[in-house]
């Protein structure tokens, strides 16, 4: 006889508060930051191929995903960063022109951490180089365990990770004008 999955537990505001004051939210914030900062300076070509979730839009049924070979050379941009139930960190990269394979106009990508390692050097790299020490892989791994031990994490990181990136995306963009060597001449 299967075991019957427990009932998800609603989310409130104490939750998110509670959960916004742990080390995983503070590395995650972080994270956005970094992935705004290191995306300035793309795009970033791919070195090696990578099968993986593509975005293809259709007519008739809107963006679907599909696997899909990423030829060397495929440029991309950070866009940003979701976390899902079971792979954790989540890095769309959106096409840079027009890339249409077999299935249709590709929009963007979707790839774990290992893929962009492996596949996108400098944006690794200079991703890392923005953390100061904190490794990537920690907060993949620290993100996957708070939502195993807990499935409700899943929204409650979800929710205040894609809030942390609006606001570190704003914050980014007028700290890289200020920092023009021009800002303020005009």
């Amino acid at each position: 006889m299967a075991a019957k999955k427990a009932a998800a537990v609603p989310v409130t505001p104490e939750m998110i508060d509670k959960a916004a004051r742990t080390t995983t939210v503070k590395d995650l914030v972080k994270l956005a930051e970094a992935f705004v900062r290191a995306g300035a300076h793309g795009p970033f070509p791919t070195e090696l191929p990578i099968f993986g979730p593509c975005a293809v839009r259709k007519p008739e049924e809107g963006v679907v995903y599909r696997r899909h070979n990423i030829p060397v050379g495929t440029r991309v941009n950070a866009s940003k960063i979701t976390i899902g139930k079971r792979d954790g960190l989540i890095f769309v990269l959106p096409i840079e022109g027009e890339w249409v394979c077999d299935k249709g106009p590709v929009e963007w990508i979707e790839l774990g951490w290992d893929d962009v390692i492996n596949s996108f050097a400098d944006l690794a790299d200079r991703i890392e180089g923005y953390l100061d020490g904190v490794k990537v892989a920690e907060i993949q791994a620290s993100v996957k365990d708070a939502i195993a031990k807990n499935p409700a994490m899943h929204k409650i990181l979800t929710e205040g990770f894609v809030l942390a990136q609006t606001h570190k995306k704003e914050d980014v963009a007028a700290s890289v004008d200020q920092e023009h060597p021009l800002w303020g001449q005009f």
